[in-house]
């Protein structure tokens, strides 16, 4: 190789390498003023629970209308509003559903023999904590808040909710004549309390039972005329 091709050979090479200084200098500063465009996917939105405006009225709910259980073991006043709903029993309960789809509303009551003497004071080692909150199937997360027992009437009060975030508030009074217990639990939107009280207040000590046919089953249907 010649001096000529020499020069030319290093002047290629320092060309070369200067243009790689040069650019491991400035690519990066120009790559970092520049906004890297990345997709964003939007949370999905949880609905926010929803219920239906309180009743701020009562007088349009009446508790005239009597309602009597299948069985023949007992009646109890049906409130406007709130329509029966698979009524049920076996050998020893009669049970009746009344929902109010408007209020989101459900009033439970029952008639059960002891199968015993039974005193008031008995009602609240019967009726467990665990006994209780078996019966909230149909909810999640049952807490029982509070237990209280005042004039021969045991009163539990529950917090329960739904799938759909809904929280809905309940309480349970129970009471005895020494022979057969009775229950009525009324179970409504966290915003209704006013709703659950006064539906418990015209419930409580209303059933009317039956006791000519307490010797028969409680799962026994009886035929009866609406009028007498």
């Amino acid at each position: 190789m010649n001096k000529n091709s020499s020069r030319r050979a290093s002047i290629i090479l320092g060309v070369f390498m200067f243009v790689v200084l040069i650019a491991g200098t400035i690519i990066p500063l120009i790559t970092r003023n520049q906004t890297t465009t990345t997709q964003t996917v939007d949370p999905t939105t949880v609905p926010t629970p929803t219920y239906p405006p309180v009743i701020a009225d009562y007088s349009g709910i009446s508790f005239d209308k009597v309602y009597l259980h299948p069985t023949g073991m007992y009646t109890i006043p049906e409130p406007t509003g709130w329509q029966v709903s698979a009524p049920t029993s076996n050998a020893g309960i009669a049970q009746v559903n009344m929902i109010n789809q408007t209020q989101l509303s459900v009033i439970d009551a029952y008639v059960q023999d002891a199968e015993g003497p039974i005193s008031p004071e008995d009602l609240d080692a019967r009726f467990t904590a665990e006994t209780i909150l078996a019966t909230w199937s149909n909810f999640r997360d049952p807490i029982e808040t509070n237990r209280s027992f005042e004039n021969d009437i045991l009163t539990i009060d529950f917090r329960v909710g739904l799938a759909n975030g809904q929280t809905y508030v309940a309480r349970q009074n129970v009471w005895t004549d020494g022979e057969w217990i009775y229950v009525v639990r009324v179970v409504v939107p966290e915003n209704a309390t006013e709703t659950l009280r006064f539906l418990l207040t015209n419930l409580t000590g209303k059933i009317t039972p039956f006791k000519q046919f307490a010797a028969e089953p409680f799962n026994w249907n009886a035929y009866y005329d609406n009028v007498t």
